[in-house]
């Protein structure tokens, strides 16, 4: 992993967030992502969860284009876009 990076919590409490290196981010994503807790539940809700304890640089988009490749995370995505007319 890497060495560790202070953040300011939602609280104004200060934390410790272990900072990821690019060839381990699959291996701290995947178990979040597959989680009963988390788990393809969308970008947000594994932001939540990651950011708790993790750190990386671009990591909103790493997220992002992990559940877009993610069929069981399509699957369960809500379309918000209204069915288009003949």
């Amino acid at each position: 992993m890497g060495e560790q990076k202070k953040n300011q919590g939602d609280d104004d409490s200060e934390r410790s967030l272990l900072v990821v290196l690019s060839k381990w981010v699959p291996d701290v994503l995947q178990p979040v992502h597959d989680s009963p807790e988390a788990g393809h539940l969308g970008v947000e809700k594994i932001l939540e969860r990651l950011r708790r304890r993790f750190y990386w640089p671009g990591q909103r988009e790493y997220v992002a284009d992990w559940c877009a490749s993610c069929d069981d995370c399509a699957q369960r995505k809500i379309s918000t876009k209204a069915p288009l007319q003949p």
